[in-house]
């Protein structure tokens, strides 16, 4: 990725705002009270929500250029906790807020349908919640997409997301096909595909009422439902019409998050604003510049292991380490 480093310092960078630097304070016993239901004080205050929501209440109308550093964007400091932020604090927040993000109570995202039941592809990956598509939830995204940003700046700094390849696909504007479908909702690329071709099943016009009970609407990743066109609800599907209402399904599913990440790139764009770059990359690519590789290879690890007086390889709690490691 030397091109990509190559055209960092392009960025413009204010070195006055930029070297003051910001001070966030998180609080980690609220943000859990938050998640057990067991908070109190005041709703909405930024002392009493997730370790998301504080940082974005103290960061999202600041000018992007304090966030716009090679370093780190921000220093941590955690609430009743004894800790001088010299780069771990920050690394820790920026990773329980990702860990925030794909816990079960995410507002912004929700474990794909493949992982839902359990079938297909990616199914430990996150895809945007549907419903998030309030003012609110997309200024959000927005500045989650600054987080991005502050990813491809840092070196040091990966985000831990594990998000479906259609969304890194968004990212980086590449176009999404019917099969980007089936890599998070592989049910429902199926039960498309053998609607479409229902006929290859021995089922005609006459036969088709009584087995199909479809009407032009479809359930969204997150259960929510949408209708396809005004009205569809009450539309049943028909022998003729099935062609029609798999388009439509197949067009709506792969719309999810369209806003949002659109949202997501418009953050980013803000503390790199030469994202449109990153058009050149692939998703996996992308995914990789933000996240790091996600698996490590144990045998360049133990290459490199270099063992003291008195400890080999072949020792019992050296071999319980690597097996453990493997295991992972």
């Amino acid at each position: 990725y030397r091109w990509w480093d190559s055209s960092l310092p392009s960025s413009p960078q204010d070195e006055g705002v930029v070297k003051a630097g910001q001070i966030v304070s998180l609080n980690r016993w609220e943000a859990e009270a938050v998640r057990a239901g067991t908070a109190s004080g005041p709703s909405g205050g930024a002392s009493c929500c997730s370790l998301f929501d504080q940082m974005f209440n103290q960061l999202h109308k600041l000018d992007p250029k304090v966030l716009r550093r090679r370093d780190r964007a921000f220093k941590v400091k955690f609430v009743g906790e004894a800790s001088d932020d010299y780069g771990g604090p920050y690394r820790e927040a920026i990773t329980n807020v990702c860990a925030e993000l794909q816990s079960a109570a995410s507002p912004l995202f929700v474990l794909c349908p493949n992982g839902q039941h359990g079938i297909g592809n990616n199914r430990s990956s996150f895809t945007v919640r549907p419903a998030a598509a309030g003012q609110e939830e997309l200024q959000r995204f927005f500045f989650l997409g600054k987080l991005m940003g502050c990813a491809l700046l840092q070196h040091e700094l990966v985000l831990d997301l594990q998000l479906c390849p259609h969304v890194w696909k968004r990212l980086a504007a590449i176009d999404l096909s019917p099969p980007d479908l089936a890599e998070f909702d592989f049910a429902e690329f199926s039960s498309l595909r053998k609607l479409l071709h229902i006929e290859d099943e021995g089922v005609d016009q006459t036969s088709f009422a009584d087995l199909i009970f479809n009407s032009f609407d479809i359930a969204l990743s997150d259960g929510t439902r949408a209708e396809l066109f005004e009205g569809g609800t009450s539309t049943p599907v028909t022998f003729t019409s099935r062609g029609r209402y798999c388009s439509m399904a197949l067009d709506a599913r792969l719309a999810e998050g369209a806003a949002q990440c659109s949202e997501m790139l418009a953050g980013l764009s803000t503390i790199v604003p030469n994202a449109r770059l990153l058009s050149l990359m692939t998703e996996q690519e992308l995914e990789l510049l933000m996240c790091g590789e996600a698996r490590v290879d144990v045998e360049a690890l133990r290459s490199h292991v270099r063992y003291g007086a008195g400890v080999t390889p072949k020792q019992r709690h050296v071999r319980f380490l690597w097996q453990g490691l493997e295991g992972f």
